[in-house]
C-alpha cells in the first residue's frame, strides 16, 4: 500500500489536533474511562503514546449502533468507552499483552536455534556447503520463482550472504574470512541467520531431509513442520517490534493435518475452528521449546499469565485469543508439564 497520493475512499486530510499528555487523558475521560489515578495515566500515556494504548482502550469501546456506516472495514466501534471501564483494566491489558511478548520471545528463541542446529546437522552431513548448493536441497523448490522474476533460492542466496556481510565484525566470521574462502560451512553460516532466514531455507530442503528434521522434534510431516516455523517467525516478529498479539488474527493460519502427524500433546490442535488466532502458534511454541529444553518454563508461565487475564481486564481467552474451553486439561498446559 502506497502512503503518497490520495487513495479511494478517503475524502479529507488528517486533521485532529495533537494533545499533551493532559489532554490524551481528558480526551479518555470524555469518552467514559474512569480515571482515578491521574497521575499512573499519565505515566503510561508518557511512556506508550497515546495511539500505542488506544489498541487496548479499543476493545473496550462501544460497538456501533446496527445500521451504522464504519468508519473503515476495521473500525466497527463507536469513540465511547463501556460504562464502567477503568484505566486499570486498560493498564491491565497491555501489561498482559507486553509480558506475553517477553514470554513469546524468549521461547522463540529456544526454537530458532534449536532447529537451525537440526538443519545444520542433516544438510552438513549431506554437503558442508549444502546450504549454497542447490544440489544439496530441492531443485524444483529452488527454482520455483517468487515475486520479481527470481527463483527461491536466488531470493535466499541474497539474503544469506547479506547476513554474512552484516556479520563480518562478529569474531567467528572474521576468523573464517581470514583463514579460509567462502562460503562458510552451514554449521558456521547458520550462526548469522535469523528466523525468517531459517525458515526460508526450511523450505528448500528435500523432502527426506525436511523430515528428518521433523522427526527429530517428534512431528511426522517435514512441510507442517516448515509451515510452523514460517508461522513462529511471524509471532517472534510481532513480539520483537512490539506489535499487539493477544487477540491478534495472525497474517498466516495454522494448517490443518493429520493426529499422526504430531505428538499427543498437539493432537487437540486438529480439531480447533480458529486457526488464525495466537492460541495454535502458542502451542507448537510451548511443546517445541520444551522438546529443545526440557528445563524451559514457557508453559506454566503462559498458563500462569493467561489465567489472570479475565480477572484483570474483563476478556477471556476462550472468546477473545482462540483457546479451546478444554484448554487447562490439555497435556502442553497441566502443571508440571
Amino acid at each position: 500500500m502506497s502512503w503518497t497520493g490520495k487513495r479511494p475512499g478517503v475524502t479529507a486530510p488528517y486533521r485532529k489536533p495533537h494533545l499533551s499528555v493532559s489532554g490524551q487523558v481528558c480526551l479518555l475521560r470524555q469518552r467514559g474511562l474512569v480515571v482515578v489515578d491521574v497521575v499512573a495515566a499519565e505515566r503510561l500515556l508518557g511512556a506508550v503514546g497515546y495511539y500505542r494504548l488506544s489498541a487496548y482502550t479499543y476493545p473496550y469501546r462501544e460497538f456501533l449502533p446496527p445500521g451504522t456506516q464504519p468508519e473503515s472495514r476495521t473500525q466497527f466501534r463507536a469513540d465511547t468507552i463501556r460504562a464502567g471501564t477503568t484505566f486499570e483494566q486498560v493498564a491491565a491489558l497491555y501489561e498482559f499483552d507486553l509480558r506475553l511478548r517477553r514470554l513469546c520471545l524468549a521461547a522463540t528463541g529456544t526454537v530458532e536455534v534449536g532447529l537451525r542446529t537440526r538443519v545444520a546437522d542433516v544438510l552438513g552431513a549431506r554437503d558442508p556447503f549444502g546450504h549454497a548448493h542447490i544440489e544439496a536441497l530441492d531443485p524444483t523448490a529452488c527454482r520455483t520463482t517468487i515475486r520479481g522474476g527470481r527463483t527461491r533460492f536466488d531470493a535466499w542466496q541474497s539474503r544469506s550472504e547479506q547476513l554474512l556481510r552484516q556479520a563480518r565484525n562478529e569474531d567467528f566470521v572474521a576468523h573464517f574470512k581470514h583463514k579460509y574462502d567462502p562460503p562458510p560451512p552451514v554449521w558456521v553460516a547458520c550462526e548469522t541467520w535469523d528466523f525468517g532466514a531459517l525458515s526460508r531455507v526450511m523450505g528448500l530442503l528435500r523432502k527426506g531431509d525436511a523430515i528428518t528434521v521433523a522427526r527429530s522434534v517428534g512431528v511426522e510431516n517435514g512441510s507442517l513442520l516448515v509451515h510452523i516455523a514460517e508461522g513462529l517467525n511471524i509471532v517472534r516478529n510481532i513480539s520483537a517490534h512490539h506489535g499487539r498479539l493477544w487477540n491478534r488474527t495472525l497474517t498466516q493460519s495454522m494448517r490443518r493435518f493429520q493426529p499422526d502427524d504430531v505428538p499427543h500433546e498437539l493432537r487437540h490442535l486438529t480439531s480447533i475452528r480458529a486457526r488464525g488466532s495466537v492460541y495454535p502458534w502458542l502451542t507448537w511454541l510451548a511443546y517445541l521449546s520444551k522438546s529443545f529444553n526440557p528445563t524451559v518454563t514457557f508453559p506454566s508461565e503462559v498458563r500462569a499469565l493467561v489465567e489472570t487475564l479475565q480477572s484483570l481486564t474483563g476478556f477471556a481467552p476462550v472468546v477473545d485469543m482462540g483457546f479451546p474451553k478444554t484448554w487447562r486439561q490439555e497435556q502442553i498446559w497441566r502443571p508440571g508439564t
